[in-house]
């Protein structure tokens, strides 16, 4: 048994190192304590994905898309598979109530070791006169913006998930 295999042996598995004690005249082996290290708590990682494509304006002023239901797919394939995502919800051709009510049971669910994504595909609107910024719902009608999602309650409503996630993305 060589030197070398009997110190690979050691930092390999971690058994008792080799101490050479002061009154002694050959080797002693002493036990080295077994640090359990800590469980690390990656938390749950989270995604609300909205894709609109479904538009039925009465006025036509919001033509249906083609790929913003697809694009969502793919992002909610994407991190399941190859970010371990664990909790996605996709919301496919949401109505205004129905993007509001998800962002409230998502804020309800989210733990303070969370990661939480948001994504949306689908029209948007920017209020040239305010410089307000809205995401379209499908049910928006024409330009009465009290059917949009102005991105200031977007922001409360992200702002909300934020203060108890660890870390919250939009996109």
């Amino acid at each position: 048994f060589s030197i070398i295999a009997l110190l690979a042996t050691f930092f390999v598995i971690g058994l008792p190192r080799i101490v050479i004690a002061e009154n002694s005249r050959g080797i002693a082996l002493q036990p080295v304590e077994q640090k359990v290290a800590s469980p690390i708590s990656k938390g749950v990682y989270r995604a609300l994905i909205i894709g609109n494509d479904n538009y039925q304006s009465e006025d036509g002023l919001w033509k249906p898309l083609k790929t913003a239901v697809s694009d969502a797919r793919a992002v909610q394939s994407l991190l399941q598979n190859a970010y371990g995502f664990s909790d996605v919800r996709v919301i496919e051709n949401a109505t205004r109530r129905e993007v509001l009510k998800a962002f409230e049971s998502l804020s309800q669910k989210v733990l303070p070791d969370d990661n939480v994504l948001v994504y949306y595909a689908g029209h948007g609107f920017m209020e040239t006169e305010t410089n307000r910024g809205y995401w379209v719902p499908v049910d928006a009608e024409g330009r009465d913006n009290t059917t949009f999602l102005g991105n200031s309650v977007i922001r409360d409503e992200l702002t909300a998930i934020a203060s108890r996630a660890k870390h919250t993305l939009l996109i």
